[in-house]
């Protein structure tokens, strides 16, 4: 199969003009009007980043007006990003940051071309464009002239069905894995600070430092060791590894600069001289642990420093909390995770599918 020119394939490749350059004001409403920072990288449209123009404005930017299967390609700012036109765009019109381009449906698929576009043989095209600029903006030549494979229309078809059926799983397991998590931050609200789990049951505790023990760790953030044999906890939220190990106990760590992040380990461990590790032999360490994540924008609040913020001792532990006895206090731990768990197998899917959408991208195109 040949390479051939994207100006080969299209009937129309244009882009848009700012409305203000003739005479034009933005509206409250009307006619849509795109811009790149419109689009997410994904070609979703972006809650309250759209633009509105008068039907009179329109019909001056005739030349860019859109149809339904035009491909957006963004060519400043936030270079290649790429949208299919569908009908809830319509009717809109574009800027000169997104160029427009209107293929022959006889040669080309608009689902195979936007796939084709955001593909890793694209993208380095456009890697090699922006070699000695510091900023840059892809002309029209240059998109016309972007060198494609274009198979058989029919094998197109089959190319762009596939990928967008795989994008609808990918979306699905992205709004499940969005649907878990609130729901667990709307479960440790309604536990931790709604008290409606046990309520009969709870005991006050006024100063939380009382039923726990504090530790730091004592190395530096530059000590880790790639493939170590132990985890090595610094600010950052990456764990990272060590060969060797300083503390082997069951802990909740809050970075106390950086990330300022909240984990639960238990086990052999190393970490950073500004990690705080919390023990508690009264207190179940993954009830603890979901006290913490809860509490995390307050401490985060409490923060100090105008560059690097950091947490003091005393917002870790001068805190009043409400405490179950310790056997629904296992109870609460064990249904919260049960959730983590299900957050983390979702990930998983999610990223073994973008992983799979990666693998056929660079096989197809």
């Amino acid at each position: 199969m040949e390479k051939i020119k994207i100006k080969d394939c299209s009937i129309l490749i244009t882009k848009g003009t700012t409305p203000t350059t003739l005479g034009y004001n933005y509206e409250d409403k009307g006619v849509n009007f795109y811009r790149v920072e419109s689009f997410s990288e994904s070609g979703n449209i972006v809650k309250n980043k759209n633009k509105y123009i008068s039907e009179d404005c329109n019909k001056k930017f005739k030349r860019s007006e859109l149809k339904e299967n035009d491909i957006l390609f963004s060519i400043a700012g936030a270079i290649g990003r790429v949208i299919k036109v569908k009908n809830h765009h319509l009717p809109g019109n574009i800027n000169q940051a997104l160029s427009l381009i209107r293929l022959n449906e006889k040669m080309a698929n608009s689902t195979y071309f936007k796939y084709l576009l955001n593909s890793s043989k694209i993208q380095k095209q456009l890697s090699l464009l922006k070699v000695g600029s510091a900023q840059l903006n892809l002309s029209l030549e240059q998109v016309r002239n972007l060198k494609i494979y274009l198979p058989e229309i029919n094998q197109q078809e089959k190319i762009g069905n596939y990928f967008s059926n795989l994008d609808k799983i990918i979306n699905n397991r992205a709004r499940k894995l969005e649907l878990l998590e609130l729901y667990k931050k709307d479960m440790l609200h309604k536990i931790f600070n709604l008290n409606l789990i046990y309520k009969n049951e709870i005991k006050n505790i006024q100063n939380l430092g009382d039923f726990i023990k504090i530790k730091t760790g004592k190395l530096n953030a530059n000590q880790q060791v790639e493939n170590g044999k132990y985890p090595f906890f610094t600010c950052s939220k990456k764990i990272y590894k060590i060969d060797n190990f300083s503390f082997d106990t069951e802990c909740v760590l809050i970075s106390g600069n950086g990330d300022l992040d909240v984990k639960y380990y238990n086990g052999k461990f190393d970490a950073y001289q500004r990690t705080y590790i919390i023990e508690s032999q009264k207190i179940d360490t993954k009830y603890l642990y979901y006290f913490y994540t809860n509490l995390l924008n307050k401490i985060k609040q409490k923060s100090c420093g105008s560059v690097i913020k950091f947490i003091k001792l005393n917002d870790i532990k001068n805190i009043n909390l409400n405490l179950p006895n310790i056997e629904n206090q296992i109870k609460i731990s064990n249904f919260l995770s049960s959730i983590d768990n299900r957050i983390s197998n979702t990930k998983n899917e999610l990223g073994n599918l973008n992983n799979l959408k990666k693998d056929m991208s660079e096989k197809m195109f």
